[in-house]
């Protein structure tokens, strides 16, 4: 596939019609951000990368003098400054920045307009595009919250998948967008359809090495050790344990600085202990039952005895 200049120009205009944010209402920092973008565009050039919209904005993130509003007006800014030729996104590839007028000594590298691109599906075309869209920071973001999650043995589903994006600044719609930019990545993930009892897993091709399955997930039985749950009770009987609040994940985040288990095993610790009736729920909290009061008060008058007996040893060995 390849483009007229003519459907080069309508899309160039289409994209001059698009609105400014307020802060580039002030011509000197509009001036100062069209010097930006044309810095980057050229150097791209002079690195001889192709100057596709991702790599220009990589390089505007990287200063650290933008507004996010002011990069997603990009296009829009380049278009109405009349410097570029827009090329419109084609074949999984995303919108390219060419300059109308080459820099001085420019070798081309790859002609004017782009080469013809192997045939894709409609759906591959936009996930791609949106993938070259949100930057490749954005892109290895992805990447890490999979490998969190197998790291605490968690089942990576999407809803896990987009909570963690959220808490890494991803809005609400970007992070619902996450499942197309997973599913354009067959090299590198497995996308499991959902079920009715069950949300879209995103597993990677390839497992991490030393992974020893998952500890917790929907629909998996949620097991423990009586080494596990022995030490959970040690704690609480100690009156260590943090405040049990925010359901399942809460409690087991809170646990963490006390207990040398992944979150996926200490979820599933906490849930075997709501399952035995040993926890219950107070609003958001979680209380020991009077059963498991019962068994504190024991293991508390074992530490006792325990401390006893140490202490009339060491006055002995004295």
């Amino acid at each position: 596939m390849h483009f007229e200049l003519e459907e080069v120009e309508r899309f160039t205009a289409a994209l001059s019609e698009f609105p400014l944010p307020e802060s580039l209402e002030d011509m000197q920092r509009l001036e100062r951000f069209q010097m930006a973008i044309l810095s980057c565009v050229e150097s791209l050039y002079r690195d001889r990368e192709k100057p596709y919209l991702g790599q220009v904005l990589k390089r505007l993130r990287a200063t650290k003098l933008w507004l996010p509003s002011e990069l997603r007006a990009l296009p829009a800014v380049c278009a109405q400054e009349g410097r570029y030729y827009l090329v419109p996104p084609f074949g999984g590839l995303a919108p390219c920045l060419l300059l109308r007028c080459a820099p001085p000594g420019y070798t081309e590298w790859y002609g004017n307009m782009p080469l013809e691109a192997p045939a894709v599906s409609k759906e591959e075309e936009s996930a791609r595009n949106l993938r070259a869209g949100m930057g490749d920071a954005r892109c290895a973001q992805l990447r890490e919250v999979v490998e969190d999650l197998y790291a605490d043995r968690i089942e990576p589903s999407l809803p896990e998948v987009q909570e963690r994006l959220r808490l890494r600044g991803w809005s609400f719609a970007e992070a619902q967008q996450a499942v197309l930019l997973y599913a354009c990545q067959k090299e590198t993930y497995r996308i499991c359809k959902p079920t009715a009892s069950k949300p879209v897993v995103v597993f990677l091709q390839e497992t991490p090495p030393g992974f020893e399955g998952w500890a917790d997930g929907i629909g998996l039985l949620p097991e423990a050790s009586p080494d596990m749950e022995l030490g959970l009770k040690s704690v609480l009987a100690a009156g260590l344990a943090p405040r049990l609040s925010g359901g399942v994940a809460g409690a087991a985040a809170a646990l963490q600085s006390h207990c040398r288990r992944s979150l996926g095993e200490l979820r599933a610790l906490v849930r075997v202990f709501l399952k035995k009736g040993l926890l219950c729920y107070s609003g958001d909290e979680l209380l020991p039952t009077e059963q498991l009061k019962a068994e504190l008060n024991w293991l508390q008058e074992r530490l006792s005895e325990l401390i006893v007996v140490g202490a009339h040893e060491v006055r002995l060995g004295m």
